[in-house]
Formats: C-alpha cells, structure tokens, sequence
C-alpha cells in the first residue's frame, strides 16, 4: 500500500501526492481526506472511507490510503508502505 499526505487543509497537497491520487485505482481515507484529495481522484475509481483501521494493514499493494497532516508524525505512517 501507499500512504498519501494530502496536507493539513485545502490546497496542501503536494504535487507527487497529486500524482499518486491520480494514478491510484483504489483509495481508501478518512472522509475528511477523501474530500482534500477529491479534484485529483480520477472517476472510476474505487472510494472507501475508512471503517477499521486495524484491516489496514491487509490492502492490497496497489491500494492508496489517504492521511492528513504529516503521516510520519502522527499520521498513519506506522503502518508501513510506502509513504508520499
């Protein structure tokens, strides 16, 4: 899995965070996060909004999970993965 920072509000997102929203063909994240990184999902693609954190660590390779602030610091980071 990769975890994706999209920043701590509205026009935060970096630009590799962009791109790996763009390119993910499925994503899962807070609602607070989906709605940050809403006008870089592409339509079509799969939208779950977190429900258990503790399945997490079972996505698949290619799935993208959304995280506020900086996932390092107190984010879902620990989880492994990727992170951008």
């Amino acid at each position: 899995m990769k975890i994706v920072g999209v920043g701590c509000g509205p026009g935060m997102i970096t630009a590799a965070a962009a791109a790996a929203i763009a390119g993910a063909a499925l994503i899962y994240g807070s609602d607070r996060a989906i709605d940050l990184a809403r006008p870089y999902i592409r339509e079509g693609t799969a939208v779950h909004e977190i429900t258990d954190y503790k399945r997490l660590r079972s996505l698949p390779d290619d799935a993208v999970v959304l995280s506020t602030g900086d996932p390092m610091l107190a984010g879902l980071g620990y989880l492994g993965g990727e992170v951008v």
